[in-house]
């Protein structure tokens, strides 16, 4: 059975070094997940770029619903000091660990 729309000797390929120790993990998740190292490492690219198009989708919903001034007041009761509150900063907190308690 022919499969004419993947073919992997004609397929886009990219060289990727890694750090010393991180072929071995990558194995390790690979193999606990049941899956081949490279299925692994498209599917953790493809987890990141959907992370991040949702992180830029939900940062422009608050720049718009901020500009438009159907926000009267906007805070963030944070646990921790030192977070800046600059809107590009919402994407480096936003994509930490979250705790509502």
């Amino acid at each position: 059975m022919s499969n004419d729309a993947y073919n992997s000797r004609t397929a886009d390929k990219f060289v990727l070094r890694l750090p010393e120790g991180m072929r071995s993990r990558v194995n390790v998740e690979a193999t606990d997940t049941h899956v081949s190292m490279n299925t692994y490492m498209i599917q953790s690219i493809a987890m990141r770029l959907e992370k991040e198009a949702r992180l830029d989708m939900l940062i422009k919903l608050l720049e718009n619903a901020l500009a438009k001034e159907s926000v009267k007041e906007l805070k963030l009761d944070l646990a921790f000091s030192g977070v800046p509150g600059k809107p590009e900063d919402l994407r480096s907190l936003l994509a930490g660990p979250i705790s509502l308690a």
